[in-house]
């Protein structure tokens, strides 16, 4: 007897793979900054400035710490992905994807907000936050007072972010599972056939 079983393994694992490097990429720098040339404006950090998560410039134009909630999110989605390892009905691997997109949703937002710091206007975003060092850097970016280079961070949180959809994307397959029929035992007239002996 074959039993058709539907498997979320592969869906599991590029989750987790992906959430791994999030988690990793939080603890990494997000940008790079610092002043260049004679005669410019003071700034409040002393020449170069690395910003880490804990200086996160969300898509509202304020400046907070986002590093616990990357950790927070990876775990929910590493939970999820977990999730969907045991799950077996159908239906059920759709809710924890579903979940685990959802809890993506603030990652994606901080990723797009990071990375339109660095686009063909630099300092931009700087300038809208409600971080007054934050906009000094702004400031002297759009002056070319700054130079400015993406972070290993952002990198591995954008590249972690989109393997954690694509694995919530990938669907399950099935699988087949093989049960042998059950072995009946030799029925009373059956001990004097040469098979019923070999049995026994």
């Amino acid at each position: 007897m074959v039993r058709h079983r539907r498997n979320n393994a592969l869906a599991g694992i590029v989750m987790l793979n992906g959430v791994l490097v999030m988690a990793v990429g939080s603890t990494m720098p997000w940008g790079e900054f610092e002043v260049g040339g004679l005669n410019q404006p003071t700034l409040p950090y002393q020449g170069r400035h690395v910003f880490g998560f804990d200086q996160t410039i969300t898509s509202t134009g304020s400046v907070s710490d986002f590093h616990p909630a990357i950790l927070i999110i990876s775990g929910v989605v590493a939970l999820c992905a977990l999730a969907l390892f045991a799950t077996r009905v159908r239906g059920l691997g759709a809710l924890w994807r579903v979940i685990a997109l959802g809890s993506l949703v603030p990652v994606a937002l901080v990723i797009g907000s990071l990375w339109s710091v660095f686009d063909d206007d630099p300092g931009t975003e700087l300038e809208a936050t409600n971080s007054a060092p934050v906009r000094a850097f702004g400031l002297a970016m759009r002056t070319n007072a700054v130079t400015s280079s993406i972070g290993p961070g952002l990198f591995a949180l954008t590249i972690g972010g989109a393997v954690a959809v694509l694995g919530a994307l990938i669907p399950a397959f099935r699988s087949k599972q093989v049960i042998g029929e059950p072995k009946q035992p030799p029925s009373h007239g059956d001990f004097l056939t040469p098979e019923a002996s070999r049995a026994r």
